[in-house]
């Protein structure tokens, strides 16, 4: 008796190297056009390409906290530090002699009193920091 044999099915693709047929039933390729495919020659091709992407993210990762180190650091300087003194005060500032005309102890009297409820709206802001901040949108505080 005869042994029937499936005849053999061949499937064309394109890929980089340019048109392959591959024989289904034995898995070999071939390249109908003669051309032999190009060689790799990346170091070691996936393994190259994640490490490279590890030190980016690790050396973005370190950038970004020192820019936030740095923003800290200025927004402290910035409340209590030298440029907190040097900062214009909300009051007005008057000469002995201007406080002498009686004309215009009125006007200094409110400017004084406006003054005052400046730094106790000032003294009543909470200094919390606004936290961690949300990096999905949608998701509610918890």
């Amino acid at each position: 008796m005869k042994e029937w044999k499936a005849p053999e099915k061949e499937a064309q693709k394109m890929t980089r190297d340019g048109a392959v047929s591959v024989n289904l039933v034995t898995g070999e390729t071939t390249y109908p056009d003669h051309r032999e495919p190009e060689q790799d020659h990346s170091a070691s091709g996936d393994t190259a390409g994640a490490a490279g992407k590890a030190v980016d993210r690790a050396e973005l990762h370190r950038e970004q906290a020192a820019a936030k180190k740095k923003r800290r650091k200025q927004r402290r300087a910035y409340r209590e530090g030298e440029v907190a003194a040097s900062r214009p005060s909300s009051r007005l500032q008057f000469s002995e002699a201007d406080r002498a005309v009686p004309e215009l102890q009125g006007a200094i009297r409110k400017s004084d009193k406006a003054a005052d409820r400046l730094d106790a709206a000032r003294d009543a802001i909470p200094n919390k920091s606004p936290g961690k901040p949300h990096t999905n949108p949608l998701s509610r505080p918890i």
